[in-house]
């Protein structure tokens, strides 16, 4: 049987141990433990993080060590609130906290001695939600850099956090990042930048729908209508079943042959439509007002297809699905569907 490691300290060297511990208990909030004391040492904690500083006034202080000077990674419960009372305490963070690739939001500080610490949380949910308010918080300021860097971080770390993400992820989220890109090109360029991670991604695992669907999405965004209508057809080889496409933008190009070949089988499809309908309905705790603009919602994608059967077949074929869609959804939305077609 090995031997258990149960629990560490930092210790470290500083130039001046009084002025060091004032900077650890002013500005980091530690108290100085009194049970025990010795000359030229000082021993330091704040909830369970215990330090150990010992004055050692000829050694190289840490200032002169680079990155060699990073000592600690201390995980923390609401890091803003921690940012703000190092703030608040006079001392100047290294950064202020923000989400990192490695699924933490964070921040530095440095000591008087040169020694960097690193606070660390792991995001969550909220930290997800926030990134797509703070782009466009920063986006209307003009911060365009700033953000980008949200868009970015939301686009690569949002599917940690559900599936439910996945819809935001090419549809709202999307259509704010086009939006900044018209103002601010480099936004542009690291979308192409995706898209192209996308494709690649998807080319290496010709199974992988989700990739290809979001190349698809992205391709429709950029106005790429040639890169979409490529791929759609590389899904199709690969048999990859309806691959996702901008039916209104494919039909608003003229090209009807890739739109009907988009479409597929008009019955099959409302039949799926239909299925879902029947899913959303049986779910009886969304409440009245939200079942009825869910019938709506779909009533109104029923007439949109109905509108795309009209123009990719035949008269006959639309008037037959149209009626098969009002047995099970009898609305004027679909009645009146296919006037002036």
């Amino acid at each position: 049987m090995r031997a258990e490691l149960h629990t560490s300290r930092h210790l470290l060297a500083v130039q001046d141990v009084r002025a060091s511990r004032e900077f650890y208990v002013r500005c980091l909030g530690f108290s100085e433990a009194r049970d025990f004391q010795a000359e030229g040492w000082s021993f330091l904690y704040r909830d369970g993080v215990k330090l150990i500083l010992r004055e050692c006034s000829e050694a190289l202080s840490a200032d002169q060590l680079g990155d060699q000077a990073f000592f600690a990674y201390i995980f923390v419960k609401d890091i803003e609130r921690l940012y703000a009372e190092v703030v608040a305490s006079g001392a100047r963070p290294l950064s202020t906290p923000a989400e990192c690739a490695w699924g933490m939001r964070e921040f530095a500080v440095r000591t008087p001695d040169g020694h960097t610490l690193f606070f660390g949380e792991e995001y969550t949910a909220e930290d997800v939600d926030r990134a797509l308010t703070d782009a466009k918080v920063f986006a209307a300021e003009g911060r365009y850099a700033e953000a980008l860097e949200r868009h970015l971080w939301y686009h690569r770390n949002a599917l940690e956090f559900g599936v439910g993400q996945y819809g935001v992820r090419l549809s709202f989220a999307l259509a704010d990042w086009i939006s900044l890109s018209r103002v601010y090109p480099p936004a542009r360029a690291e979308l192409v930048a995706t898209r192209d991670e996308a494709i690649d991604a998807y080319r290496k695992d010709p199974q992988s729908a989700l990739q290809l669907a979001e190349a698809l999405s992205i391709s429709f965004a950029l106005d790429d209508l040639a890169s979409a209508k490529k791929l759609f057809y590389e899904g199709l080889e690969h048999g990859v079943k309806e691959p996702h496409i901008d039916l209104k933008r494919v039909l608003a190009s003229g090209d009807l042959s890739w739109a009907r070949d988009a479409m597929g089988d008009p019955s099959q499809k409302l039949a799926r439509i239909k299925s879902e309908h029947e899913l959303m309905n049986m779910l009886s705790d969304l409440g009245d007002e939200m079942q009825s603009v869910i019938t709506e919602s779909n009533a109104s994608r029923i007439a949109e297809f109905l509108r795309a059967v009209a123009m990719t077949h035949d008269w006959d074929t639309a008037v037959r699905i149209r009626d098969e869609a009002l047995e099970f959804m009898d609305s004027p939305l679909i009645r009146d569907a296919l006037k002036g077609t």
